[in-house]
């Protein structure tokens, strides 16, 4: 086994490869390799060199893995780790999103948003104007970016010089969500119970919707264009950019937390009454009530089988056949809160946690392989970027992308 502080650094490249794949036994070649490939830029090198050979040795398809010496000898799974510490924010950070362009934004509590490379994990602008903390942000269709805080109001930045171009005013109390209509048009949410729909040119507040009796909490925006908000009134409504509901979707008793459309046009509802709920889009009927969680509900997915992934504070995550509503897998790992989860290029389900992880889950089978830990508090955003990489967002202040 290679333990210790790596005082073998000194040796050549040909010294450490032969070590690396001679002189450690068999069955402990895998884990030397994989420390090694942790442990610096230089070990990481060597032991994927060592690892290509082992790969093709096995005739397997060394080619096609990304990080061989992850893969070596068929027995070790992808192990991510963090690359890159996005360090700037005061305090929570909420939301992280990436860009068309391949930047990554955060927002959080201390008012602030950042755009940072995610090549060398380098500030690049940071967004300050906001006197409220950040609970949404999105990118429209221009490039420019929208967020909403906790005071009511939204800013429009240009995405490159970080301006603030248009101040949207109105609601009067903290805006909770925002997307762009296929018109083009913004629009929000907020916990003063209303939507509103913005000219993305001028700011103007054009239409006012009187959605709920109480907060809007989540908003989904249809590919037919429909808008569907969820309210800690229990409900669900759809409406069309006119303003008009078309149909209340009844059956949640509690907050309705999070809103999905599935590739088969059907909306999938999560709750703090523990359970989720799939809805017919057309005429609004209940077709499936998924109830075995014994928490609220704090997260949503739709797989690449189109099975249905869900989080939960009762600490665990679950796998739900989308024709029967059946729990076909429970994933139970987690020692807190499940808050956000995604699904991987590769199938494996990645999810963060309020006990400070993450966690990739086999989504055949349900096992954890891996654990993450870096955060030193509540893992509350979560996100693929476009390379394949995790990006990470965390109640210390920052965020992490794991390669």
């Amino acid at each position: 086994m290679i333990t210790g502080s790596w005082p073998f650094l000194t040796f050549s490249d040909e010294l450490i490869v032969c070590f690396l794949d001679g002189t450690t036994a068999l069955q402990e070649r895998p884990l030397a390799i994989c420390m090694a490939a942790a442990a610096c830029t230089r070990l990481r090198r060597l032991a994927e060199e060592v690892a290509w050979r082992r790969c093709c040795l096995l005739k397997r398809k060394a080619a096609d893995v990304p990080w061989p010496w992850r893969q070596v000898m068929g027995n070790m799974t992808s192990a991510p780790r963090a690359a890159l510490r996005l360090e700037g924010h005061t305090d929570v950070v909420s939301r992280v999103l990436q860009l068309r362009d391949g930047r990554i934004v955060s927002g959080s509590d201390d008012e602030s948003l950042r755009v940072w490379s995610p090549v060398d994990g380098w500030c690049t602008t940071h967004f300050i104007l906001h006197t409220d903390m950040v609970w949404c942000v999105t990118q429209l269709q221009d490039g420019r970016i929208v967020s909403g805080t906790g005071d009511g109001s939204l800013c429009v930045w240009d995405h490159l010089s970080g301006e603030c171009t248009l101040h949207l005013d109105g609601h009067t109390q903290g805006v909770s969500c925002v997307g762009q209509v296929a018109d083009g048009r913004i629009i929000s949410g907020s916990n003063d119970g209303t939507v509103r729909i913005w000219n993305r040119s001028t700011g103007e507040c054009e239409l006012i919707i009187s959605a709920h009796s109480d907060e809007v909490v989540c908003m989904l925006v249809l590919r037919d264009g429909r808008i569907v908000t969820g309210s800690t009134d229990g409900s669900t409504r759809l409406w069309n950019v006119s303003g008009q509901c078309l149909l209340q979707l009844a059956g949640h008793t509690k907050t309705i937390s999070c809103l999905i459309q599935l590739a088969d046009g059907r909306i999938v509802s999560g709750s703090n009454d523990h359970s989720l709920r799939v809805w017919d889009n057309i005429i609004g009927s209940c077709l499936l009530h998924l109830k075995s969680h014994e928490g609220t509900i704090s997260c949503v997915a739709e797989l690449a089988d189109n099975r249905i992934l869900s989080g939960s504070n009762d600490m665990t995550l679950r796998v739900w056949d989308r024709l029967s509503g059946e729990s076909i897998l429970h994933l139970i790992g987690h020692t807190s809160a499940v808050l956000c989860a995604v699904q991987l290029d590769d199938g494996r389900i990645a999810s963060g946690s309020a006990d400070n992880s993450l966690r990739i889950w086999n989504n055949a089978t349900g096992k954890c392989e891996i654990q993450l830990t870096g955060h030193t508090d509540v893992v509350s955003c979560l996100i693929q970027l476009d390379d394949g990489r995790l990006l990470s967002g965390s109640d210390d202040g920052n965020a992490y992308v794991w390669s």
